[in-house]
């Protein structure tokens, strides 16, 4: 019998497409008890989630983040998605051994 892993993180950018990156990690790990999805935004952009920012940067930046909500809530029991301006290695491996992650995946984005 395989690895049955129940906890993953995936790193990913917020915006980017998670169609692949998704369906490839329930395939994985098909007993996905928990997902912690960290997004990425540029430094500048988390105002753009807030109630006084340009009306068409807030709907698309809410929007963006509503449907990265709702494919993580369909992937797995339990869903996190986490805003993030930098995606530190010191800061990722504290949050993976705080939530007990057993599988780490990105979607198409580069670390560093």
């Amino acid at each position: 019998m395989g690895l049955r892993y129940r906890r993953a993180l995936l790193l990913t950018e917020l915006g980017e497409a998670t169609e692949l990156a998704l369906p490839a990690l329930r395939r994985t790990a098909p007993a996905l008890e928990r997902l912690v999805v960290v997004a990425r935004m540029p430094a500048g952009s988390l105002p753009f989630l807030s109630a006084g920012a340009p009306t068409d940067l807030h709907r698309i930046a809410d929007e963006a983040l509503t449907r990265l909500r709702e494919e993580a809530a369909a992937a797995a029991a339990e869903a996190e998605v986490m805003l993030a301006t930098s995606l530190d290695l010191e800061a990722l491996d504290s949050l993976a051994a705080e939530r007990g992650i057993e599988l780490v995946a990105t979607a198409s984005m580069p670390l560093g």
